[in-house]
């Protein structure tokens, strides 16, 4: 994650976790913080993490939340995370010489996706999807989208 992400992420839920520990945070601030079971070790998430996915070009608003839509490498399963996180790992974030561009996303379940750099790992969630567009989801796993992977 670059360095103007990580401040955006810390502006937005107030801190960073712990070596060790995970939080959650939701649009209205609420933080919950997690130890123990709940922690994802991001070194073995990357190892388990088999399925590549691509970061199409189709954007979907979800209640009043902009979410990319993104699509599995292998099959044409798709889900959405939230169009934020694909901005601040934008390669026009990093800075230049410094930063280097984080690789992903990846996945172990198709419910979390890693993107990850040397400097450190990010762990997004898919957005459940209402019944109103899981229509739309359907028919977007009827085919190959266009979009890129980042390997």
């Amino acid at each position: 994650m670059t360095n103007k992400a990580l401040a955006a992420v810390i502006e937005l839920t107030g801190e960073l976790p712990a070596e060790g520990e995970t939080f959650q945070a939701t649009e209205e601030g609420n933080q919950y913080e997690f130890t123990g079971a709940t922690t994802i070790d991001s070194k073995d998430f990357l190892q388990r993490a088999k399925k590549n996915y691509k970061i199409t070009k189709i954007k979907i608003t979800e209640n009043t939340r902009e979410c990319r839509v993104l699509q599995n490498g292998a099959s044409t399963f798709v889900c959405l995370i939230d169009e934020w996180f694909i901005q601040a790992l934008s390669a026009k974030e990093l800075v230049e010489d410094i930063e280097e561009r984080p690789v992903g996303p990846v996945s172990v379940d198709d419910k979390r996706f890693m993107w990850h750099n040397d400097i450190c790992s990010l762990i997004v969630g898919a957005i459940s999807v209402e019944t109103e567009i899981t229509d739309l989801i359907g028919k977007l796993e009827e085919t190959v989208l266009d979009g890129i992977i980042i390997i």
